[in-house]
């Protein structure tokens, strides 16, 4: 039983505070988008909320909680997960 499983192209994510637990963005992709938030927070001068959270998170020694919420067939059933977990985290 050494079936390889192949993983659903789009994903839903979210982007946690490990300080306070609080989800601080929700968002869909597909490869390594999940990961590319971090990355240009800490190599750029770009002025966001988002970014801002994660440079804060990162200067207090910790790293950002990372977590794939979903996986889907296609970019419309992400995008509808997406629209209604950003209408439930931020009301």
């Amino acid at each position: 039983m050494n079936e390889i499983i192949k993983l659903k192209k789009h994903y839903v994510y979210a982007l946690i505070n490990p300080i306070d637990k609080n989800v601080f963005y929700i968002g869909k992709g597909q490869g390594d988008r999940i990961r590319s938030h971090v990355k240009k927070a800490l190599n750029s001068d770009i002025e966001t909320d988002k970014y801002n959270k994660i440079r804060y998170i990162h200067n207090q020694g910790e790293k950002v909680l990372e977590r794939v919420i979903g996986r889907f067939k296609t970019k419309e059933e992400a995008l509808s997960v997406e629209s209604v977990l950003i209408r439930h985290v931020y009301g």
